[in-house]
């Protein structure tokens, strides 16, 4: 079995992890030769008003992936946003990677939460727009 790596991701709706293989045209211009999705990362969405899912942790959610891709998805992705931002952790183990999670809870969020219950500001914008709730009643 190969190694694993844990993953967390900050983002709502996950991140596909793809492995692009680039070469350069005649002209010198860089063509993508080869797309390869190697994971699918857990996005930390839920249903609006339902309380959050147990597998999360400082706003992360966990996957296990091939350390080998990862690594490689690391070095092609070395200045994104993405990983500067710390919206996608990684470790070697679940224990360490929990605990960074732990440790970068109070960064932002890339969409924050609105939560009904909390006196959250926002909500008044939702209420005051008769958007209270977004279950439709027929």
């Amino acid at each position: 079995m190969a190694d694993t790596v844990s993953v967390g991701c900050k983002m709502p709706a996950g991140l596909h992890l793809d492995l692009i293989t680039v070469f350069r045209d005649g002209n010198g211009q860089a063509r993508t030769a080869k797309r390869v999705r190697f994971a699918t990362l857990k996005g930390n969405a839920h249903k609006f008003g339902q309380p959050i899912p147990g597998e999360e942790t400082g706003g992360y959610v966990f996957t296990d992936v091939d350390a080998e891709k990862f690594a490689q998805w690391l070095t092609q992705n070395e200045g994104s946003d993405i990983l500067a931002d710390h919206f996608v952790i990684h470790g070697t183990t679940a224990a360490r990677v929990l605990a960074e999670a732990r440790e970068k809870a109070k960064l932002p969020a890339m969409a924050p939460r609105l939560s009904p219950n909390d006196g959250d500001p926002r909500m008044r914008e939702f209420e005051t727009a008769g958007l209270r709730t977004f279950d439709k009643k027929d």
